[in-house]
């Protein structure tokens, strides 16, 4: 991973150091400071290789997508068309996600085998319920971070890379969706379904959950065009408007392996009997079923503004410039 930083910071430098090689020896380059808000909306998903695990086997689970926003200020210095940034700012991301149906029921024929699956149905007979599941998952995800990126910038034009450390906070899973519930009868060796008088039917299933995060890493890129840049002005104070194609991956598994304790599927009664085999609650797979070796990295891609605020540190004498006095050449 650190490799990876160092490789992107190097590309991203090299060319500012080509071009300070072409500069004249006398040519003293001034330096510029600047104080920036910046925001960004986008599109966020997860990069993962995960599956519902059951006793009838596994369910992919596919990441959907959604949305994403971020928001910071910070610092930018630049010199010689190189800039380097560093900030603080504020993420959410919102997405989807959805698992293939997957089956959950115990495999075992015994009806003195007391797991969470049998249990008394509607006429307090003995039998093995199964439940088909449906399920959705919505994650809401928040993250306070601190970017830092460097680069190259020309006429208005920029390109940077970097990365980021993010420390999550506030953040939970949702899930959403239906079940179907059948039943095998070791009495009557059959298998009953479809009969909504006896409860085996359809039902409708929510819950949420927090989810366990861990700091997460990332790398970050972005290049675009200081849309200021063209506007002629005499003052000592410049002002930058940054609009640019911003994306950013992570570099670790952004959720935690759950807690042994806690399950896809929860019964009310886990362990004994119960008399209301519909009392089931469906978890969200990213609160509840993370596994190790799991492998769960978000990524985003979005539009961002920065708005910067500065100046050199030596001042100016009034003469006429157009955008940042840093792109006169």
């Amino acid at each position: 991973m650190r490799k990876q930083v160092i490789i992107l910071l190097m590309l991203a430098v090299m060319p500012a150091m080509v071009f300070g090689q072409r500069r004249s020896s006398s040519f003293t380059p001034e330096d510029y400071h600047f104080f920036y808000v910046s925001g960004s909306a986008g599109f966020h998903s997860l990069d993962q290789n995960v599956s519902v695990t059951t006793p009838q086997g596994s369910a992919r689970m596919l990441s959907l997508g959604g949305w994403g926003a971020l928001g910071g200020i910070g610092y930018e210095f630049r010199i010689a068309s190189f800039w380097l940034s560093v900030g603080a700012q504020y993420q959410h991301v919102h997405s989807w996600s959805r698992a293939d149906q997957f089956q959950y029921m115990n495999d075992s024929r015994d009806p003195n085998d007391q797991t969470s699956t049998w249990g008394l149905d509607t006429q307090n007979k003995p039998a093995l319920f199964s439940y088909r599941v449906d399920q959705e998952e919505q994650t809401d995800w928040n993250f306070g971070e601190v970017p830092l990126m460097v680069g190259y910038y020309l006429r208005g034009f920029y390109i940077g890379a970097g990365a980021k450390i993010g420390f999550p906070f506030s953040t939970s899973g949702s899930t959403k969706g239906s079940y179907g519930l059948s039943a095998y009868y070791p009495e009557f060796y059959g298998h009953f379904e479809n009969m909504e008088e006896h409860a085996y039917g359809n039902y409708e299933f929510s819950s949420t959950m927090e989810t366990k995060m861990e700091p997460q890493w990332s790398i970050l890129g972005e290049v675009g065009y200081d849309v200021l840049s063209h506007v002629g002005t005499r003052a000592d104070i410049c002002h930058v408007l940054k609009v640019g194609a911003y994306f950013e991956y992570g570099l670790n598994t952004a959720v935690r392996v759950s807690d042994p304790s806690r399950h896809i599927v929860l019964f009310p009664n886990e362990n004994e009997q119960t008399s209301n085999a519909t009392e089931v609650q469906i978890n969200p797979y990213y609160s509840s079923g993370v596994k190790q070796g799991d492998r769960i990295v978000p990524y985003y891609v979005g539009v961002k503004l920065t708005y910067m605020i500065g100046g050199s540190s030596r001042g100016g004498s009034g003469t006429f410039h157009h955008g940042c006095k840093c792109y006169e050449m």
